[in-house]
């Protein structure tokens, strides 16, 4: 079973994340965040598999908290999500150990 949890700060996202991944019988959510603080105490009490992290929102922003992930969790993968136009956070996040980024496009 993989344990995911999942950092964004809009609820739109979050539960379109939380559906898609209960539709994989090997992934289990085991905690929302809705900011870089959050995330880190929820990856901190459930030591998850991987993270999905939201890049740019209020309070800490996505690089510190996978900043913080990764040097508590190095087990732990973390996935940055963004959009195309932070090239500058996804470059920053995968310095600081993100493994990946997934883009979201936006549709014209």
């Amino acid at each position: 079973m993989i344990h995911v949890l999942i950092d964004d700060d809009h609820a739109v996202v979050q539960t379109g994340l939380d559906e898609l991944l209960a539709g994989a019988g090997d992934v289990r959510v085991v905690a929302v965040a809705r900011s870089g603080e959050e995330a880190i105490r929820l990856a901190d009490e459930t030591e998850p598999d991987v993270v999905l992290v939201d890049l740019s929102r209020p309070g800490a922003d996505g690089v510190a908290a996978t900043r913080t992930i990764r040097e508590r969790h190095p087990g732990t993968q973390v996935v940055a999500l963004t959009s195309p136009a932070e090239r500058e956070r996804i470059l920053a996040a995968i310095e600081v150990g993100a493994l990946d980024d997934l883009l979201a496009e936006l549709a014209p």
